[in-house]
């Protein structure tokens, strides 16, 4: 009699065991299927197609071999040039987190790809993400194809892998990332490095700083009395890559809190920008008079504004 009662509550233990692992299992599967599914479309969108762009690419290779500068750079990169050598002249997180796929294949790693699969990547958290915030069924379906394919996230991600497409994907799945980890485990170093690999993509991602410090600040039953070291290592990650970007900025420019650009505006050959920072007066003028001059030129009814270079 006591052995009876007590398989049965052993059977009754292990029922809600079996059904937790059982969802688990069905989540992955649909998470799975998600990614193939995306990184599909967005390979067959554009990514296919291998893109001479690849500055993160060479910036990764020569990391690898212990050197900040680019070995042998194309002439059509835009690069800051210091003391003879060329640095790259954006954010360097997409370079950081290629590194094992070019430690394997080399030169030939295929940035477009590449980005193809963190921009599925993203979506697939979101996905995640989505459940986590209790919405389930055709809404999490709905938001997750609303997401990944009706948004301008798909001209990004399914696009040709450009460098500026890819430092864009790598922000959102930085900061993606980072949110799906606040509502799980709150992993103070793991969101500060995704966070971290978001900022040195984008630097306007750091504005969402106080999002996350919040996040990981907030108290609940389950996390009571961790607050402060969660926030201890969400700043040792992020400070970590920080310091990282600013001694990179110091090599390229001998200034660690300055704005890298190219050596000289596109469209613009006539004044060097390296020495000045990404929102000065005169980068934002430059910017504007070339923007307007080329439409300028491919519309011939162009009157109501007449460019010019220096006179805006």
């Amino acid at each position: 009699m006591k052995e009876a009662s007590l398989t049965t509550a052993t059977a009754s233990v292990n029922e809600p065991n079996q059904a937790v692992a059982d969802n688990r299992t069905r989540d992955a599967a649909v998470l799975i299927a998600i990614f193939l599914l995306f990184w599909g479309i967005y390979l067959a969108t554009g990514c296919y197609q291998r893109n001479p762009f690849n500055a993160h690419v060479y910036l990764a290779y020569s990391l690898l071999r212990g050197r900040f500068d680019l070995i042998n750079p194309p002439g059509y990169f835009e690069t800051v040039q210091t003391a003879g050598r060329s640095y790259i002249a954006y954010g360097i997180g997409p370079s950081l987190l290629m590194l094992p796929c070019v430690a394997i294949w080399g030169m030939d790693f295929h940035q477009a790809a590449f980005m193809a699969a963190l921009s599925t990547g993203a979506v697939t958290i979101w996905s995640s993400t989505l459940r986590r915030l209790g919405i389930h069924g055709q809404a999490r379906s709905l938001l997750t194809v609303s997401f990944g394919l009706g948004s301008l996230f798909w001209f990004y991600g399914g696009a040709n892998g450009t460098t500026w497409s890819l430092m864009h994907v790598t922000t959102v799945f930085g900061l993606t990332f980072a949110i799906h980890e606040t509502l799980g485990k709150r992993r103070g170093w793991l969101v500060g490095l995704a966070f971290g690999i978001a900022v040195l993509s984008r630097q306007p991602a750091l504005l969402s700083l106080p999002f996350f410090a919040g996040m990981l600040w907030r108290d609940d039953a389950e996390t009571a009395g961790r607050r402060v070291n969660r926030e201890i290592w969400f700043f040792l990650g992020l400070g970590a890559l920080m310091a990282f970007d600013a001694f990179y900025n110091f090599l390229a420019l001998r200034q660690p809190f300055r704005q890298r650009l190219p050596a000289r505006h596109p469209g613009d050959d006539r004044r060097p920008l390296s020495n000045v920072g990404n929102f000065q007066l005169q980068v934002r003028r430059s910017k504007r008079a070339y923007l307007l001059s080329a439409a300028a030129g491919k519309f011939a009814r162009f009157s109501l504004v007449r460019p010019h270079h220096g006179r805006l």
